[in-house]
């Protein structure tokens, strides 16, 4: 393209590109080896025009008929390759990854030499990956595998990065189809070539983002010794990484993330005290000692830490130093909202200062909702903002609503975040696992959208709506139960706040064997937590009270007793040691007794002969 032609705006080229290519059309008859391949490099500069204005699906239209003339007019295997590599790239901009996988079986087919198979075989397993072709995917990996050692061993230096991102791929791709063990090991032998490339001071030492796209992978193993063994050898690496280029900005950046991290794993493994003293640790030296980031990032990496630290400190029941902590990460986040990822992490703590301070109380609060409200309102209007972060308000918007028994507002709201999670491919489980998180929330926001919207509409009394929403969270929480690439602790979680919810709206229909069935359920789970998480009192008590009441209505009178014995016996214990927790208890424990759908459990409660039930004490 001439330097002049590159100055005018590109729908201005496409007019002198289009001209090009007819006039080219006229002369293939000519010679078609010659204007052929004119025709098509015309072709292809005529599609990047048109996707630079947004016009992506032209492009791909223009990518095929370049694909086409290559391959049945000039038969030029090489050509047709090139082409269907650009076809590829076109229908993977679009996300259409079904179709860019086709297209890269194809190439495969024409590419003979390793050097190009790597590539090919690598992008190609990304697009199986997200086309939700998972054994493909992984078969297309362990070739991309086996073409990068190749190439290592004849050319150390100039392919190492190729093995690495291959190696990448193919630990990705073991860890979702359940190989948890072959995936750590691919992972270490990542490793061991980056331990080697730092003690060599190695140029390819730039590659070391795979090390953060590994440490992701660090909190996937259900092997908690595993885990957390993984995640404290890419922690050390980093750190030497980080000795030897101290002014590398995005080492540093990678290593502070790192660390952030660490205490995710500690904190999803059970270590909630271990994660809480490590934070404070970690929040301390990174105030002492000004890491080399930029204030920006520096601030939005604090605000994440931050964000964990109140979930821990919640968690073990320290709610009103989780919310303090909250409202430091709110204020710090103020100047620089106009960055997507500082947004998104101010919208997490905005959503746990909801959360927690429904925990608190019980009486209406229109303070709580029009934070929320003012919070989805931002998020609305700031350009760039991630579609998570627009759910997580909107979910922010109906715990808000929930709270203030706001149905109709809890409705609309989840409605709306319903539909942008099933309007995003990201949120509705196909992502390629490189730069999320297994512990991310925005994982389930699909099955809490349904629940949410299933409680709303039970409420305002659209029973059978409700029933069917809250079956299709339980069902959409058992498929990221099934999804390799989530953290078992994510979907567990998921499934026991679905399946809880669908107790309460069965209850209220009058489906009450399987609400005991899952109550039962509910109890094991939080009762096997309680003792280091002490914060899930708060669901645990509310269950063994509804589940002792509908055990003695349905004449299971010592399975009765038995629940009335172990909620005294938690509420005394607390009373005694735990005064905050107790109180917090109770909120929940009042604001069961006036949710509409939970009357008829009053009614049985109150209409028992047995007397065994009476002696629950809520005050």
């Amino acid at each position: 393209m001439s330097p002049t032609l590159a100055l005018l705006v590109p729908e201005k080229q496409l007019q002198y590109v289009d001209d090009s290519i007819e006039n080219q059309r006229n002369l293939v008859s000519l010679n078609p080896v010659f204007h052929g391949r004119r025709l098509i490099a015309l072709l292809h500069r005529k599609a990047a025009l048109l996707y630079s204005i947004n016009k992506g699906q032209e492009s791909a239209d223009v990518c095929q008929e370049a694909a086409i003339l290559a391959q049945q007019f000039l038969r030029d295997d090489q050509l047709y390759a090139t082409a269907l590599r650009r076809l590829g790239r076109q229908f993977r901009l679009l996300g259409r990854y079904n179709d860019a996988a086709n297209t890269g079986m194809l190439v495969v087919k024409r590419q003979g030499s390793s050097d190009i198979q790597v590539s090919v075989y690598y992008k190609l397993c990304f697009d199986l990956f997200n086309a939700g072709r998972i054994e493909e995917a992984l078969q297309a990996a362990e070739k991309s595998v086996l073409s990068g050692r190749i190439l290592a061993l004849k050319d150390a230096a100039r392919c190492t990065v190729d093995l690495l991102r291959s190696l990448h791929c193919l630990a990705l791709c073991l860890f979702a189809t359940g190989k948890q063990d072959g995936a750590l090991q691919t992972g270490r032998e990542i490793l061991r070539i980056m331990d080697k490339l730092i003690m060599l001071n190695s140029p390819l030492l730039q590659e070391h983002n795979l090390l953060d796209y590994i440490s992701i992978f660090a909190l996937l193993p259900d092997d908690e010794q595993q885990s957390l063994a993984f995640m404290s050898d890419i922690r050390s690496l980093f750190q030497k990484l980080a000795e030897c280029n101290p002014e590398n900005r995005e080492i540093v950046s990678h290593l502070l993330w790192c660390q952030h991290r660490q205490a995710e794993n500690f904190f999803q493994h059970n270590h909630p005290l271990k994660a809480k003293s490590y934070i404070e640790k970690l929040l301390h030296a990174w105030e002492a000692r000004r890491p080399n980031l930029s204030v920006e990032h520096l601030a939005t990496l604090n605000i994440a830490t931050l964000n964990i630290h109140a979930e821990v400190l919640h968690n073990v029941g320290q709610s009103k130093q989780a919310l303090d902590t909250l409202y430091k990460a709110v204020v710090l986040a103020q100047p620089y909202l106009s960055s997507s990822e500082t947004l998104w992490e101010m919208i997490l703590s905005t959503h746990c200062r909801i959360v927690i301070t429904t925990s608190l109380r019980n009486e209406y609060s229109s303070e709580m909702q029009q934070i929320a409200e003012d919070v989805l309102k931002l998020a609305q209007e700031t350009p760039g903002t991630r579609n998570e972060g627009l759910v997580s308000s909107l979910h922010s918007v109906c715990i808000a609503a929930c709270h203030n028994k706001m149905y109709q507002r809890l409705v609309e709201a989840s409605k709306e975040s319903l539909d942008a999670c099933r309007g995003d491919n990201e949120i509705s489980f196909r992502r390629f696992l490189e730069d999320i998180s297994p512990l991310d929330p925005s994982l389930a926001f699909l099955p809490k959208s349904m629940q949410l919207l299933s409680f709303g509409l039970a409420n305002l009394g659209r029973m059978a709506e409700g029933i069917q929403y809250a079956k299709e969270a339980v069902e959409c929480s058992i498929n990221l139960k099934m999804t390799a690439t989530v953290a078992s602790s994510v979907s567990a979680q998921s499934y026991i706040e679905t399946r809880g919810n669908l107790a309460n709206i069965l209850i209220a229909n009058g489906d009450l064997d399987e609400a005991v069935h899952i109550l039962k359920e509910r109890r094991d789970y939080f009762s096997n937590r309680v003792e280091v998480r002490n914060g899930e009192y708060r669901d645990l008590v509310p269950t063994i009270r509804t589940l002792g009441i509908l055990l003695c209505h349905l004449g299971c009178h010592e399975e009765g007793k038995a629940a009335v014995r172990e909620f005294q016996r938690i509420m005394q214990t607390l009373s005694t040691v735990f005064s905050s927790l107790h109180s917090q208890v109770i909120v929940h424990l009042k604001r069961d007794i006036e949710t509409p759908i939970l009357q008829p459990l009053e009614d049985m409660h109150n209409n028992l002969n047995c007397n065994h039930q009476q002696e629950i004490s809520i005050a």
